[in-house]
């Protein structure tokens, strides 16, 4: 066997420990976070998924695979992109100046703040093979190697893995079966690292589809069904309209964060990384911090009648202490004050002394 196999699920993952003879699952590794921002255009029915994944644990080696429902193609993009995009959508900071006078010896003025803003909150605003399965071709992005491939059952996606230095494992048939009946492309991701806490890099991954789709379904890779990692997703929406996310004909249970058009920053954010969007397009962010993920995945619905949902800014309480130079005139009354209290005292008339006469009988 060859001990070089990756182990590969879907936007989970999991991972294989290199250490041993050959490469096994362990369930160890985790993703402890996400982002994800995704931009859909409705005239040409390109998404662009843009995702960065924070993850912890032993193993060395691992992977991860994505499927879409046309051929994508995969770009690196700066690795703070996705920070950039949040701050540039964050509300503003509003100060808030309150002045306090105190008596001093001297004149002068301090700054004082508040510990920090506080968040006020968010208001309502190969020829024989090729007949079981086909590679799309190799590349690589940033640390990663992606292939491509598409399986008519996964047995076959488990032979070309075998063929490929790839290891699927058996318990993730089941997993895999939507997608391969479906047609999906399947994107294979794998990459090595020392590291016990890795954050990839922010790829694009993009591809034409006609309803804006995230791969939410997940594994059962432990014992008794659990689901493999718990994480906090989050999910910025960019399209011309304001979405609602589903799961198939359910409102998706994830919180509604923010719903705006775009400000001037994130746009030049996006641009700059060469992802075209508007100026008049909307942000819907949503965050999920569900455990057990349902077997169904997302799919999303422009909807111009959901209302504004802004975040209120935020509030930084400052002090400013200002002089107020009445110490010298407190000491100068009170010794003028005392001054005037001796004069008097000294010029008042002095009571006459009785008199002390004896008289002899």
């Amino acid at each position: 066997m060859d001990c070089r196999r990756i182990g590969l699920i879907g936007l989970s993952f999991l991972a294989t420990a290199i250490a041993k003879p050959c490469a096994v699952i362990d369930p160890r590794m985790s993703i402890t976070s996400e982002g994800t921002v995704i931009v859909y255009d409705p005239n040409t029915k390109t998404e662009s998924f843009i995702r960065q994944i924070e993850f912890a644990g032993p193993a060395q080696s691992f992977g991860f695979l994505v499927p879409t429902p046309s051929l994508p193609t995969f770009r690196s993009l700066s690795a703070d992109l996705i920070e950039k995009f949040k701050f540039a959508m964050e509300p503003p900071v509003v100060q808030e100046i309150r002045v306090q006078w105190v008596f001093s010896f001297g004149f002068w003025v301090t700054d004082a703040k508040s510990p920090g803003p506080q968040d006020a909150g968010v208001t309502a605003y190969p020829a024989a093979d090729r007949a079981r399965y086909e590679e799309f071709g190799r590349t690589k992005v940033g640390p990663y190697e992606v292939a491509v491939v598409k399986a008519k059952d996964p047995v076959a996606l488990g032979e070309w893995a075998k063929k490929n230095g790839f290891n699927v494992p058996s318990n993730v048939s089941y997993w895999l079966g939507p997608y391969i009946e479906k047609g999906y492309y399947l994107s294979c991701f794998r990459f090595s690292s020392a590291e016990s806490n890795y954050r990839s890099t922010t790829v694009e991954i993009k591809f034409e589809t006609d309803k804006p789709f995230y791969p939410y379904r997940e594994p059962k890779v432990l014992a008794g069904g659990r689901r493999a990692f718990e994480r906090d997703l989050k999910v910025y929406f960019v399209a011309p309209q304001p979405v609602r996310a589903l799961q198939g004909n359910t409102r998706w249970a994830a919180k509604s964060t923010q719903v705006e058009s775009l400000r001037h920053d994130a746009i030049s954010t996006l641009t700059s990384e060469g992802v075209n969007v508007d100026g008049k397009w909307f942000l819907t962010a949503f965050e999920d911090k569900t455990a057990v993920r349902p077997d169904v995945d997302l799919t999303f619905e422009l909807d111009p009648g959901i209302s504004p949902l802004y975040k209120k800014p935020y509030h930084e309480l400052k002090y400013k202490w200002k002089a107020f130079p009445g110490g010298w005139l407190l000491v100068a009354g009170g010794g003028i004050i005392a001054a005037a209290l001796m004069v008097f005292l000294k010029a008042r008339p002095k009571a006459p002394k009785p008199s002390m006469d004896f008289v002899e009988d």
